[in-house]
């Protein structure tokens, strides 16, 4: 069964690259008769002949190895004097479709990938920025907990940075209520606590707006 398949595969192939040696004939005769000789080596019809000329079984793989050289050198040939075609004008239609289509592709697959490194690129951005504010956060947060008399009943809320609104235990126990806050690592400021209300305004539109 084996057998039988790569013999049909053989027949295919081997007749299919005929073909598309015929037709290079216009663009490049030389890659066009070398495809077809490529073509020649799969059929089994050529490779029994060889056997029995030289009266001794030779590999099928030897046979695939130098067509497949063939193909190679066929193929550059072949594409240089497309290549040749298309500068001079000498192109068949078909030849100018084809590369019409070829630089379509090439077009929208340069695109696609010029968009998704641009979707990486906003990914990678907005990651570090949101590290970044994590991190401000993370600092502004320890530097106000310093700042207070009670940290641990500090309660924290409308986060934005170094700006935010703080609630903790005074020195007699009481909350304070919630009061907004600058801090950072330099600078510490709790509205009407060590700065008064006006002054406060001033740096949280400057830093916080």
């Amino acid at each position: 069964m084996g057998e039988r398949i790569i013999l049909i595969l053989s027949w295919f192939f081997g007749i299919l690259i005929i073909f598309a040696g015929l037709r290079a004939f216009s663009t490049s005769f030389i890659g066009g008769v070398l495809a077809i000789l490529a073509g020649i080596l799969l059929l089994p019809i050529f490779q029994n002949k060889i056997d029995g000329i030289l009266n001794k079984k030779i590999m099928k793989r030897w046979f695939v190895f130098i067509a497949l050289i063939l193909m190679v050198i066929s193929g550059n040939l072949i594409s240089k004097a497309e290549e040749r075609a298309l500068k001079d004008g000498t192109a068949s239609q078909e030849l100018k479709d084809r590369e019409v289509n070829r630089i379509k592709l090439e077009n929208e697959r340069y695109e696609l990938e010029a968009k998704k490194a641009e979707e990486q690129r906003l990914k990678d951005a907005e990651r570090q920025e949101r590290d970044r504010q994590i991190s401000i956060e993370v600092d502004s947060e320890i530097a106000l907990k310093k700042f207070l008399k009670d940290p641990d009943s500090a309660e924290i809320r409308n986060r934005n940075g170094n700006c935010g609104e703080v609630n903790s235990k005074n020195s007699f126990g009481g909350y304070t209520g919630f009061r907004r806050f600058i801090a950072s690592s330099t600078v510490i400021a709790v509205d009407g606590e060590n700065m008064n209300s006006d002054e406060f305004q001033k740096a949280w539109n400057q830093i916080c707006k």
